[in-house]
């Protein structure tokens, strides 16, 4: 999680390994992570997720409302956008 505290905050990496999912620990770990003092009051916080909308949209993240605001930079030595961000 990388955030200023106050206004912005990006979600990457969550990662549960094979043999522990389904144990309620995804959610364990978002709600840790919102209740940290620093991503209680953030006006924006952002997460990129290939397939796991059902862990994330219950804690209220949703589509960007205004998506053409956002930009992304890649890495031009980065493997292509549609096998990061899909």
């Amino acid at each position: 999680m990388l955030t200023d505290g106050l206004t912005f905050g990006w979600l990457a990496d969550v990662v549960i390994a094979p043999e522990f999912r389904g144990q309620g620990l995804g959610k364990f770990l978002v709600q840790c992570v919102l209740e940290h003092p620093d991503c209680v009051n953030l006006k924006q916080f952002l997460l990129a997720t290939r397939d796991a909308h059902g862990l994330y949209t219950p804690f209220g993240w949703k589509p960007a409302p205004i998506p053409q605001n956002y930009l992304i930079r890649f890495d031009p030595n980065s493997p292509p956008p549609s096998q990061v961000c899909s």
